[in-house]
């Protein structure tokens, strides 16, 4: 500092806006509040003042420009969130409106299924009723056709049983004398086989024999001429022999 002056000045003019004692201010402006009092800017120059109102005026503008690009963005992203809810609850209410479709249609199926079911179990009842009385009929049928079968068939028995020895009685007291007769051609029979047999047996042996002699009398019969040969053989050579020789001279008749 120069001097005593300038640093009153200094201290005076040290904060920019702010109320000097003595000075009369060109204008102020409120700027906020504190403790209940109004805080103002002072201006002492039309150009201090000028400079602030258009640097005010361009932060306004600016703060004009930012908010009406907030509120457009605001308002896009507004927009953009609307229509992705309109979206959401288009695709929301497809959902639904396919989903109880298919709840319909699986219901109905269901329903439909349900209903078959109850027919076809209605009808295998009917069915295994009828079949039950149809069985019961023909098992109690049965059960007396059988009863009547096996009493005929006792009674049968026992008629045959009782005519077979009343019959077997009859036959036995007639034909008395015919068995005897029979038995005693059987054993007749039986006599004259055997008798038969044996006569078969010695003449067979009869034959056995005959046959044996004969054959050996062939035999004897083949050695004497096989012997005579034998020996015919024998003077052959014998001549042969004889003749052969060089003082041989034939007996002259």
């Amino acid at each position: 500092m120069k001097n005593q002056n300038d640093w009153w000045e200094y201290l005076a003019h040290s904060q920019q806006g702010a109320e000097r004692e003595n000075h009369r201010y060109y204008a102020r402006e409120a700027v906020g509040n504190k403790n209940g009092r109004t805080i103002y800017r002072y201006f002492y120059t039309a150009q201090e003042y000028q400079a602030y109102k258009n640097d005010a005026e361009k932060k306004q503008r600016k703060a004009d420009w930012d908010s009406k690009q907030t509120d457009i963005r605001r308002e896009k992203v507004k927009m953009d969130a609307e229509r992705y809810r309109k979206q959401r609850r288009e695709a929301t209410k497809a959902d639904i409106a396919k989903q109880k479709k298919h709840m319909d249609v699986a219901r109905k199926r269901k329903a439909t299924q349900a209903s078959i079911a109850d027919q076809k179990k209605q009808m295998d009842s009917k069915r295994i009723a009828r079949e039950l009385s149809t069985d019961r009929k023909r098992w109690d049928t049965e059960a007396r056709a059988a009863q009547v079968k096996k009493d005929a068939e006792a009674y049968r028995t026992s008629r045959v049983a009782e005519q077979v020895k009343k019959d077997a009685r009859a036959y036995r007291k007639k034909n008395r004398n015919k068995l005897k007769r029979q038995m005693d051609q059987a054993r007749t029979r039986k006599s004259i086989a055997k008798q038969k047999t044996e006569m078969d047996r010695k003449r067979t042996q009869t034959s056995i024999r005959r046959e044996k002699i004969k054959m050996d009398a062939k035999r004897y019969r083949a050695q004497r001429r096989a012997e005579k040969k034998k020996n015919r053989d024998f003077l052959k050579r014998v001549m042969d022999n004889t003749r052969g020789r060089k003082s041989y001279q034939p007996k002259k008749v």
